[in-house]
Order: structure tokens, then sequence, then C-alpha cells
């Protein structure tokens, strides 16, 4: 509930860093995807614009269904850590997790399948 109140505010994008043929299977509505091998200081400001932005980020964890295209890794593999610690290094400091774990099926993650 927090992630989606945060979601509507103005000034805050999602940020699915997972893979592109990830996102393309599925994504929770809205996200902007740019996949963590991508990071770059050029290209995390062309998908995020602002640096003050507030991001929310989500990874495979955040899901319990476990299939395709969410399947779980390790918990400390989980991609919203290194996707938080590369945010931060490359400037961005107002990220924040999506701290539940969620079946993407409930219609208030609003995931959308391609």
């Amino acid at each position: 509930a927090e992630f989606n109140r945060m979601a509507r505010e103005p000034s805050t994008l999602i940020l699915d860093a997972r893979s592109a043929d990830a996102y393309a299977q599925g994504h929770i509505e809205g996200a902007v995807n740019l996949p963590f091998t991508d990071f770059t200081d050029q290209s995390l400001r062309v998908a995020l614009r602002d640096p003050s932005v507030r991001i929310l980020i989500y990874c495979n964890n955040n899901f319990s269904n476990n299939a395709q295209p969410v399947i779980l890794k390790r918990v400390e593999l989980a991609l919203n850590i290194q996707t938080f610690i590369n945010l931060y290094g490359y400037g961005y400091r107002n990220v924040y997790g999506l701290a539940d774990v969620v079946d993407f099926n409930d219609p208030s993650v609003g995931w959308v399948q391609s």
C-alpha cells in the first residue's frame, strides 16, 4: 500500500532494473525499464532524469509466485540490493524498495503482461 501511495505522487518513478526480456514478459504498470547491467551516468540520466526524483525499485524476490518472469534469487543476491547501492553511487539518494512480498496476480500490484 505504501509503495502504491508513493508511486502515485508527483516526481516519483518506478524502476525495473531486470533484463529487458523479463520486463517485456511482465512488470508493474508504469515502471521504467533500465537493466542493471546498463547503468551508466548517461543511461540513468536519460531514464530517470533528475537525480532528486523519488525512485521506487523492486526485484524478483518481491513476488511470491516464483514463476516467469520473476524466478526467485538468493536473498543476498536480490537485484534490489545492487540496484540501491548503484543508484546511490550514481548520486540518486531518494530510493525506496518494495518492502513486501506480493503475488503479481493481486490486482493492487498493477502487474502488466505483454
